[in-house]
C-alpha cells in the first residue's frame, strides 16, 4: 500500500474515502476509484485497513464511567 510510504493522506483523499464509505460501496469499488483519482495503488485489503484506522481515529474516547451500568 502506498499510504504506508506516505502516511500523510491528503484532505481530498480522505474526503473521497469517507464519501465512498458513506455511500456503502465495498472495498473493491472504493479501491478502484481511489486508485483512479489519486496517486495510490490500493487493494481491497488496504481500503479495509484504512477504514478501520480512520474509524478508530474518529471514534470518541470513552470515559471509565461510560462502562458502568446506569443507576436507577
Amino acid at each position: 500500500m502506498q499510504t504506508e510510504d506516505a502516511p500523510e493522506l491528503t484532505p481530498e483523499f480522505l474526503e473521497d474515502l469517507r464519501r465512498y464509505t458513506e455511500y456503502g460501496w465495498g472495498p473493491g469499488i472504493t479501491a478502484a476509484l481511489l486508485n483512479r483519482w489519486h496517486p495510490v495503488a490500493l487493494t481491497n485489503l488496504d481500503v479495509i485497513r484504512l477504514r478501520r484506522r480512520l474509524g478508530r481515529a474518529a471514534a470518541p474516547v470513552q470515559n471509565a464511567s461510560d462502562d458502568e451500568p446506569p443507576r436507577h
